[in-house]
C-alpha cells in the first residue's frame, strides 16, 4: 500500500519546511506548493519523499493545475495544509503580523486566521485577533460546523465569541452565515459571500 499524500502550500524556510519534514518523518509523501522554485528544489533534495510544485496559491488556476498534477503523479491527497503568513499596517501606528492555516482530512477541516495588532504608541491598544473554524462537509455543496472569534472590532463585554455556521456552495459561489453567542443578549450574526474565479 502506498504511503499517504500530504499537500502543503506556502512552503517557505520556516513553518512550511518544518511541516514538510514532520509529515515526511510520519511516513507521508509530500506535495510542496510555493512560488520559489529554487527553495522547493533544495528542500526536495533534502527530503526524498517530497515533490515540488511551483504554484502561486493566490491564483486559482495555478492551484487547480498543481492539484491536478499532484493527483495524477502522487494520488489523491489524504491531508491538505494551507500555510500562509502576512502582515498589514494601518492607522493604529501598529505592526500586524498574521498567520492563516488550514488542515483538512477527508470531510473534516480546521481553519485558523490570526493577527497580533501591536500598537507602537500605546501598549494598552495592542490585542490578538483570531478566527477559527472546525468544519464538516457531508456533501460537496454543504459545509457546517463551529466557529470562534476573538476581536475588538466592535463593542461588547465578550472577548471570545463562538457559535455554529453553515456554508452553501453553488458552482463558484459560496454563501454562509455565522451565529455567535447564541441564546445570549450579545448575539452576533455574520453573513458571508464569496466567488471563486
Amino acid at each position: 500500500m502506498a504511503e499517504p499524500v500530504c499537500v502543503i502550500s506556502g512552503v517557505g524556510p520556516g513553518t512550511g519546511s518544518a511541516l514538510v519534514r514532520r509529515f515526511a518523518a510520519g511516513g507521508y509523501r509530500i506535495a510542496m506548493l510555493a512560488r520559489n522554485a529554487e527553495r522547493l528544489a533544495d528542500l526536495a533534495k533534502q527530503v526524498p519523499s517530497a515533490k515540488a510544485y511551483v504554484c502561486d496559491v493566490s491564483d486559482q488556476s495555478q492551484v487547480n493545475t498543481a492539484l491536478a498534477s499532484v493527483e495524477r503523479e502522487m494520488g489523491a491527497p489524504n491531508v491538505l495544509i494551507h500555510n500562509a503568513v502576512g502582515g498589514a499596517w494601518g492607522t493604529l501606528r501598529a505592526f500586524v503580523p498574521g498567520v492563516e492555516a488550514t488542515v483538512a482530512w477527508r470531510q473534516v477541516d480546521f481553519y485558523l486566521e490570526g493577527e497580533y495588532v501591536h500598537d507602537s504608541k500605546d501598549r494598552d491598544d495592542s490585542y490578538w485577533y483570531a478566527w477559527t473554524e472546525l468544519g464538516y462537509r457531508p456533501a460537496e455543496w454543504l459545509r457546517l460546523g463551529l466557529a470562534a472569534q476573538r476581536t475588538r472590532a466592535y463593542g461588547g463585554e465578550r472577548d471570545i465569541q463562538r457559535g455554529p455556521f453553515v456554508q452553501l456552495t453553488f458552482g463558484p459561489v459560496t454563501v454562509g452565515g455565522y451565529w455567535f453567542n447564541p441564546g445570549s443578549n450579545e448575539q452576533v450574526f455574520v453573513g458571508q459571500a464569496g466567488v471563486s474565479f
